[in-house]
């Protein structure tokens, strides 16, 4: 099982993984402004683990922050993983930035 570490730069590329790779996605955002990141689409192979929020402290209202998402790759096949930051009471209108990759995912289990 191999540790992959995602962040924004890695916007629009596609990525080959393997079954039990565990993928850490870190994004910038700041949730005083309402504005979060969320996920819009994926596949019933690639299983959240963690959804998590960090700030550096101390924490203040306006200061950026990080989300991170853990998914174990739980299958074979092609998966689009899309997220969307925005304000999920004011629906798709306040969407700010989306974020997208796609994996491509081995049967083939990873020995490291």
């Amino acid at each position: 099982m191999a540790n992959i570490t995602i962040g924004q730069t890695d916007n629009g590329r596609s990525l080959p993984v393997r079954l039990g790779d565990l993928i850490r996605l870190s994004l910038s955002e700041n949730p005083t402004t309402g504005y979060r990141w969320d996920i819009e689409e994926t596949s019933d192979i690639l299983e959240l683990q963690q959804d998590t929020h960090s700030s550096q402290a101390p924490a203040q209202p306006g200061r950026a922050s990080t989300r991170t998402f853990v998914f174990r790759v739980a299958g074979a096949g092609n998966i689009k993983l899309r997220l969307r930051r925005w304000r999920p009471w004011q629906g798709e209108s306040s969407i700010e930035e989306r974020f997208s990759i796609d994996l491509r995912a081995s049967k083939e289990k990873n020995s490291t």
